[in-house]
């Protein structure tokens, strides 16, 4: 083993001095020739016939200095070095032709890069601490197949019954309001935390220190730990502040310790307290499921270990505890799946096509390209190359030209990345979604690149390879062209390109319509007028229904009382930013129906939200004061509510529920007449739902959106809605401020996206089709061009000779375009479920994309003929 790496090692050294030691074999190897030749005029030769003797018995130099290459260097190495040496002369030497392969390569390989940098930042990217793969979250799924949390008391005792985990801790996210003497109170995203949570993630505070357990128990000392970027914002990063008492939600609290910075634990946190100053948490009921919990897996111990163990707690606990746990299923799966979602399918599948047509151009590239280089071939053939040797140079040259194309990739993938990057700054992505161009993906852009190179250049390497020599010397290669698989293979891939292209087009198109609806849909509201924000009341001093809704009245009649403001209104939810999903049932529904239920969209607002967002009602009445008080159970639903549900009958009167599962002492069965109809606006991405509004007297909740319309411009209304909250409660901030316009395009971005990136691909895949063929025909006259100058000296006139190159292209193009229709239809069905108020199947659509399908191909046929039959006869026949 020892003498097989030394061996090597005085390889990869002789590989580095090899002008040196060739210098050395000449000197040597004319020493040798010279003392032959003595010996031999010694022995009575002429001084020609000695040296020549000489000669004879050494051997030649070249072949002997190759032999001596052979057994001292990297014989592949040189190899290859040579190869590459040889391609990028050539490639220098015929640069229309690189350029024009290396631009459709890299568009190919520069959008399939930008679109896996994204899938990288969002879905493959682990939980930035010591063994992320070892971190595993927990949930439950009840009775109805429903994901839940898990409650303290079920937390508790698995921490106690299991084994498969070095640790269990719990966290709950909460909005906390932090008052700073002599600051105003600002909000920041907090967690309550088991006081072991930064231990099982191996992280530790940068200054100060972690929980104790002694801090997360009830009736002990507040305690809490802020984050690196709330320290550097409110306490100028002084290392001071360790020590130092704040107000949190009303209450105070020590500050113990500063995380590191961009530590954000679970999702976007600057604020941690212990789980046992969470509001009620010892009381908490078994069933009241709100905490997410996550483990690291013990040393050697593997997943499905751990979910077997869980499984068996939660089989024993629904013994132990039928009322709450029957039927409750534990959940395990890696901390960063929850909050993986898929990519669309439709981008993956589009970034494909680019790529295959990509690839199918540059191989059509070479093929046209072949004819020229057969005499080359033939020569090396004839020389003594094997078709190896030749298949290795071809393949070589490939790769060099997909490695120059994914240089040229990462400079549009950079601007795609980026964009992406920048529009979805704030929209409150966990911390470790990071989008750049890591390892893993420079490791996918040379993974690409190579399979790219094999994959359009090995079928034109393959053709020159297995050539037979003799028929390529005896007419100069043009049966390269001429011959009938090469047309097909041409014919074939031009044809694959047109109707790759078509799909894209097809798809792009639909999805660009299905975003305008929604957009058109969206204007009912006219959203820059007005301004949102949110405010969140401490439960410990706002502890009761009562309390929040004496609140919000009194926020209600001061806002009213300003004349810069024309309309201010209070709901759980807004128009385009979401709402609670809940399960319906209908007065006539029977028991089994009621129990499959249906789904609906619930906020509470208050009795001026329809006038401040500027909808009025179809029929019936809006919620008034009496509304909500016990016996005035009254809902209003929307359009799409009755559409669905009522179909042909009359809403108004009709009663309806929510339901939770089995309806229990604490959730009792409450019936709610519909008094009214509103507008369908949409509470969710994609096509609106239907939707329950219920008086804000019904569900005062903790957390509420304010939403403002007032005379002057929205945002500039932000610090008098600031002031007027403060001047409520000194230790509420108003948070969350944005138009309502913002709102509706964030909640738009996911179709707005999908369609910009399609449209994006399918004008690249378009391009790339239209480069394709017009490079195949320009190849095809200049291997033409004797008998374009024959048949125009014969009398042809300029439109008969474009037209005996375009009528070949007809039949390319017409089947091109059926294949790519066909294709546009079967996808158009898959994305059915995401093209809300859009046909599918729209002809016009379809003829849309066909006919400029069809004109951008003729027109990239039509400008090389058309020039091509503007030759100069004389010209034409002189050319070889």
């Amino acid at each position: 083993m020892l003498a097989a790496l030394r061996a090597l090692w005085a390889r990869f050294r002789a590989f580095f001095r090899s002008r040196e030691l060739d210098r050395d074999f000449d000197e040597e190897w004319r020493s040798h020739v010279a003392m032959l030749t003595e010996d031999n005029i010694g022995c009575g030769m002429t001084p020609e016939a000695a040296r020549r003797a000489a000669l004879i018995r050494v051997g030649a130099l070249t072949s002997l200095k190759e032999q001596h290459r052979e057994a001292r260097g990297l014989l592949t190495l040189e190899t290859l070095l040579q190869d590459l040496r040889f391609a990028a002369r050539l490639f220098a030497r015929e640069r229309a032709f690189t350029a024009a392969v290396v631009f459709s390569l890299a568009l190919g390989i520069g959008v399939n890069t930008a679109v896996f940098t994204i899938v990288n930042g969002w879905n493959l990217q682990d939980l930035p601490v010591d063994e992320p793969h070892r971190i595993m979250h927990f949930a439950t799924l009840d009775a109805q197949g429903r994901a839940r949390g898990v409650s303290y008391l079920d937390f508790v005792d698995w921490q106690k019954a299991s084994r498969a985990f070095s640790g269990l801790a719990a966290y709950a996210g909460a909005t906390m309001n932090i008052a700073v003497d002599g600051h105003p109170a600002e909000h920041l995203a907090g967690t309550f935390i088991s006081a072991n949570t930064f231990s099982l993630l191996r992280e530790r505070p940068v200054i100060g220190r972690d929980f104790r357990p002694d801090d997360d128990r009830v009736g002990a000392e507040p305690v809490a730990i802020i984050g690196h970027a709330a320290w550097s914002a409110q306490f100028a990063a002084e290392p001071s502040v360790i020590g130092r008492t704040i107000r949190v939600n009303g209450s105070p609290a020590t500050i113990v310790g500063v995380m590191p910075a961009g530590f954000m634990f679970p999702v976007l946190s600057d604020m941690w307290l212990p789980l046992a100053q969470m509001p009620g948490i010892a009381t908490q009921p078994r069933d009241m499921r709100n905490l997410d919990l996550f483990g690291r897996l013990a040393d050697g111990i593997a997943l499905e270990q751990a979910r077997t163990e869980l499984s068996a707690i939660a089989a024993a606990l629904a013994e132990q505890f039928p009322t709450s746990n029957r039927d409750v299923q534990a959940i395990v799966e890696n901390f960063t799946e929850q909050f993986s979602g898929r990519p669309p399918a439709i981008i993956l599948v589009a970034v494909g096509f680019v790529l295959l047509i990509a690839c199918a151009n540059a191989a059509n590239l070479l093929l046209a390209r072949a004819a020229q280089r057969a005499p080359e071939m033939s020569l090396r053939r004839a020389l003594g190359a094997t078709r190896g040797r030749i298949l290795r140079q071809l393949l070589t040259e490939s790769l060099l030209l997909s490695g120059a194309a994914g240089m040229c990739g990462l400079l549009i993938a950079w601007p795609i990345v980026r964009t992406v990057a920048a529009e979805t700054a704030d929209f409150g992505l966990p911390y470790w979604m990071r989008l750049t161009f890591d390892g893993r993906v420079f490791g996918f852009l040379a993974a690409v690149c190579v399979a790219t190179a094999m994959l359009f250049g090995l079928v034109p390497a393959w053709k020159l390879a297995v050539a037979r020599t003799g028929e390529m010397l005896k007419d100069g290669g043009r049966t390269m062209t001429a011959g009938l698989r090469s047309r097909r293979w041409i014919s074939g891939l031009l044809v694959a390109e047109l109707a790759l292209s078509v799909v894209l087009l097809a798809s792009a198109a639909l999805l660009i319509r299905s975003a305008l609806l929604l957009y058109q849909a969206d204007q009912i509201i006219d959203g820059p007028e007005l301004l949102t924000g949110r405010i969140s009341l401490p439960p410990a001093k706002y502890g009761t229904a009562q309390q929040r809704l004496m609140f919000y009245e009194r926020l209600e009649e001061r806002l009213g009382s300003i004349s810069s403001i024309a309309s201010a209104a209070i709901g759980t939810a807004l128009p385009f930013a979401g709402a609670t999903r809940r399960d319906v049932v209908l007065d006539t529904d029977v028991e089994a129906t009621a129990r499959r239920g249906r789904r609906a969209l619930m906020l509470a607002i208050g009795s001026t939200y329809f006038d401040t967002v500027g909808l009025a009602l179809r029929r019936g009445r809006p919620f008034d004061a009496r509304d909500g008080l016990p016996g005035q159970d009254v809902a209003i639903v929307n359009e799409r509510f009755a559409e669905s549900y009522f179909a042909e009958k009359d809403a108004i009167g009709r009663r309806i529920r929510f339901i939770d599962g089995a309806p229990t002492p604490s959730s009792p069965v409450v019936w709610l007449t519909i008094i009214g109809i509103a507008p369908t606006v949409r509470h969710s991405p994609g096509a609106a739902s239907p939707v329950v509004y219920l008086p804000l007297r019904a569900q005062p909740t903790e957390t509420v959106r304010l939403i403002v319309r007032g005379t002057s411009e929205g945002i500039a209304l932000a610090p008098l809605l600031r002031e007027q909250v403060r001047r409520l409660d000194a230790d509420l901030p108003l948070y969350n401020i944005s138009t309502l316009e913002r709102l509706s395009q964030q909640s738009r971005w996911i179709p707005r996206a999908v369609s910009s990136l399609l449209t994006l691909f399918a004008v690249f895949a378009t391009l790339l089709s239209a480069v394709g063929l017009y490079a195949v025909t320009t190849y095809s006259i200049s291997q033409r061009t004797s008998e374009i100058g024959i048949r125009m000296a014969l009398g042809a006139q300029r439109r008969q000779v474009s037209w005996l190159f375009v009528s070949g292209t007809l039949g390319h193009v017409a089947l091109g375009l059926a294949i790519g229709i066909s294709g546009a239809v079967a996808v158009a069905q898959l994305l059915r479920s995401t093209l809300p108020q859009t046909n599918a199947l729209d002809p016009l659509t379809f003829a849309g994309v066909a006919v400029l399908m069809g004109l951008v191909a003729m027109v990239a046929c039509l400008v090389p003929t058309w020039r091509a039959s503007a030759l100069d006869p004389a010209i034409a026949l002189r050319h070889e």
